[in-house]
């Protein structure tokens, strides 16, 4: 094991056993401990390892180390999907020095790509990439291609936050790059989803559903429900109403049950989202209900999937002109709490009651409080510089 991890080292780093072994050792000496014929003294190992560039204790069993590492991984990562960062990070820093004493740069990977999921979490996507930049480091260019995938398409989706948009395409092309030329589809499958994703949000539909074409058309294991509603939303956006509506049945028969993660609930308010779109009242009604009741009821389900619930109901609202169930939906997001996962919600919301209004300033003020929260929103702003055009106000600024 140790002369293993001594010969693997030294190949790496192109030195020959006489290089490694210098004044103070011997050729032979080297030769025999890489073959496990001999047990190297401490200060033997001491001098080997720092030729090589690493800490005595990579080359010790550190059976407990790593078991410590591992446990505090896990709840370090239960704890940040509870929210409960602070806890997580100091569950992260032990779990590094641990790391560093042993020497292992694939668990400093994950323990930096851990680290800078907490700064996404708390919405500072630039020290994120930081950590996801540090952790590809530590994943050298010959080291585990999965987890040098998965740190790229975090870095990528950083990157989109941060506002970078060609950084994120650099980083999420890598990853799909390096997936490819490996034998692993589920490894794939990843990363063409998180490429279309990025592609899909940025209203670049017809790329985005390429790559949830190219992910469907790869063997399992694939999540078939989870790009069946992707490809059903890409051709929803596209127009092709007919493909939409066949991957739209597929999705809803595959729904999750009961009790499922909240990563696939979020899929019944997108599948809504889809069914607005093709005129299918009832069933979209049925799903954000679903949704809906399902966020307010768990305590422990997070506020993504509660402002993206409302958001679909209100979009319901406005598409089959409730009154009854605009005022429901508004109400909700209104009175739910501040924060950035509901600001879509609360900004669909007022932006509702500006169409509503009985007075276009009246209509303005919504749609500005709106736009205070969705400045991107362009159709929003058609709104208000109509109105002011209406009203007689100067519209340069709009």
């Amino acid at each position: 094991m140790v002369g293993d991890k001594i010969r693997d080292l030294r190949k790496k780093l192109g030195l020959t056993q006489e290089q490694l072994a210098g004044s103070e050792l011997t050729k032979s000496y080297v030769s025999q401990v890489e073959l496990g014929r001999i047990r190297p003294s401490r200060k033997a190992l001491a001098l080997i390892a720092e030729r090589l560039g690493k800490p005595l204790g990579y080359f010790l069993d550190n059976d407990d180390d790593r078991r410590t590492v591992d446990v505090l991984l896990k709840a370090s990562n239960a704890l940040i999907s509870s929210h409960r960062l602070d806890e997580a990070l100091v569950g992260l820093t032990e779990a590094r020095v641990l790391a560093e004493r042993i020497g292992r740069d694939d668990i400093l990977a994950t323990i930096e790509a851990a680290s800078g999921r907490v700064k996404m979490e708390r919405g500072q996507p630039l020290q994120a990439i930081e950590h996801y930049k540090t952790a590809l480091g530590f994943n050298a260019a010959d080291g585990d291609i999965a987890q040098r995938v998965r740190i790229s398409c975090q870095l990528g989706r950083a990157a989109r936050a941060a506002g970078l948009f060609h950084e994120a395409v650099a980083y999420l092309y890598g990853a799909v790059q390096n997936a490819r030329s490996q034998d692993d589809p589920a490894l794939t499958v990843e990363a063409l989803t998180v490429f279309g994703d990025f592609c899909f949000a940025d209203s670049h539909w017809q790329s985005a559903l390429a790559l949830y074409a190219e992910a469907a058309a790869l063997p399992e294991p694939k999540p078939a429900a989870g790009l069946a509603l992707r490809l059903a939303l890409a051709h929803c956006r596209l127009g092709h109403l007919q493909e939409a509506s066949a991957y739209a049945d597929q999705v809803e028969r595959d729904l999750p049950v009961p009790g499922a993660v909240e990563s696939q609930k979020l899929w019944a308010s997108d599948l809504a989202l889809c069914l607005i779109q093709l005129g299918q009242a009832d069933r979209a009604r049925r799903l954000i209900d679903q949704s809906v009741t399902d966020a307010l009821a768990n305590p422990n389900s997070s506020t993504r999937l509660l402002g993206q619930s409302l958001t679909a109901g209100l979009r319901w609202a406005a598409a089959f002109a409730d009154g009854g169930a605009a005022e429901h939906f508004i109400r909700l997001a209104l009175d739910a709490k501040d924060h950035p996962d509901l600001s879509g919600a609360k900004a669909e919301a007022l932006a509702l009651m500006g169409r509503k209004a009985s007075t276009p300033e009246d209509a303005m003020q919504y749609l500005g409080q709106a736009l205070a929260l969705k400045p991107d929103a362009l159709s929003w702003k058609v709104q208000l510089a109509f109105l002011r055009v209406q009203t007689g106000e100067d519209t340069m600024d709009t």
